[in-house]
């Protein structure tokens, strides 16, 4: 039995055994297991995998830390928390995610936080206080305040306080509905 000073991750260098706040992987998958019980500590946690035909953290894993960035993409059924979060790549339909502050590429799963920004909403679901999305084709936002840089369709937006949107993308022919 060992018993750590501080929280953190467990590293090996050579014969010795040290905790770190900070860790590196290139992948989370069944082999490397969960990570678990370090979203109360002051830990960071990167998984380098950037392959967009691989996913950084595979399907079903769970990844429960204090900041967390992601360089590749989420699969199906993943469940992340996080207090900070960046996500590089994607994110599955059926991904969890909960977080304080985010920066997702592009999301098509669910998100709950305080402070979400996305640069591409595809039929992901968006539940926050603050909301900024460059780009949205479809999804549902759920806010306090929600800032929409270019709207496609099928999106629903509510908020409690106020809806930005600065350009409304339209196909020929076709006319925007707006409703209250």
């Amino acid at each position: 039995v060992f018993i750590a000073l501080r929280d953190g991750y467990v590293y090996k260098d050579g014969d010795f055994y040290t905790i770190k706040d900070e860790m590196e992987i290139k992948q989370i998958n069944i082999k490397t297991g969960n990570v678990r019980g370090a979203k109360d500590a002051n830990v960071k946690l990167e998984v380098k995998e950037n392959n967009a035909l691989k996913e950084a953290i595979a399907d079903n894993m769970i990844v429960e830390t204090t900041e967390l960035i992601v360089r590749g993409n989420v699969g199906k059924s993943a469940k992340i928390v996080a207090k900070k979060l960046q996500i590089n790549g994607q994110t599955h339909q059926k991904a969890k995610i909960y977080a304080n502050k985010a920066f997702i590429n592009v999301h098509k799963g669910y998100i709950e936080g305080k402070e979400i920004i996305i640069n591409r909403l595809e039929g992901g679901s968006v539940k926050a206080d603050k909301v900024k999305i460059n780009q949205a084709i479809g999804g549902k936002i759920i806010a306090k305040e929600v800032e929409l840089d270019i709207v496609g369709s099928h999106i629903k937006v509510y908020a409690l306080k106020e809806i930005i949107i600065k350009k409304i993308k339209k196909r020929i022919g076709e006319t925007p509905i707006l409703t209250n």
